[in-house]
């Protein structure tokens, strides 16, 4: 949602049909005005689902797919990332580290967006958080394909670099 005035109502809904289809099984790992946390859990299956009130500054167009009509944009979802870096969740790490992977887009670009949600972003202190970042902290994630650390640590200050001088992401392909 973008900076919806009926966000946690919307939220609110979601929750009580899921738990109607999946009682005992839903359960808020964190509520804020504009995010939340639902965790629902199914044998040793556990899915989050994170539901963000983004800021009035969007970028590009949502897309869409068989099962649901709007989605973030990958160049939205990384620039709500590097905002979000100071909660040190090691998926957002992980999250830019594989969108880096994926999609062509220049830095100093994907900084300003980031700049414009959060006033703290700035390409030095950004830069030095995934520099510095202890990639043990992958450990948390429950990975289907674990990835290779020391590859992960060298991409990750790769990005720093990156960032730093502002270009094109040189880790796409």
């Amino acid at each position: 949602m973008n900076n919806s005035e009926t966000f946690k109502e919307s939220v609110s809904i979601i929750i009580r049909e899921l738990s109607l289809i999946y009682p005992s099984n839903v359960e808020i790992g964190i509520s804020d005005t504009t995010f939340y946390r639902i965790i629902m859990k199914e044998n040793k299956t556990v899915l989050k689902c994170d539901f963000v009130n983004d800021s009035t500054c969007y970028y590009g167009e949502n897309e869409s797919s068989v099962f649901f009509s709007k989605i973030d944009n990958p160049y939205n979802i990384l620039s709500n990332k590097i905002s979000a870096l100071p909660r040190s969740e090691p998926k957002d790490v992980a999250d830019i580290l594989f969108l880096s992977y994926k999609y062509n887009f220049n830095w100093s670009t994907i900084i300003e967006q980031a700049q414009s949600k959060d006033l703290w972003v700035n390409p030095i202190d950004v830069s030095s958080l995934i520099e510095t970042f202890p990639i043990n902290l992958f450990d948390a994630i429950n990975w289907i394909n674990k990835p290779d650390y020391l590859a992960a640590q060298k991409h990750l200050k790769q990005i720093a670099k990156d960032i730093l001088l502002g270009v094109d992401n040189s880790l796409v392909g």
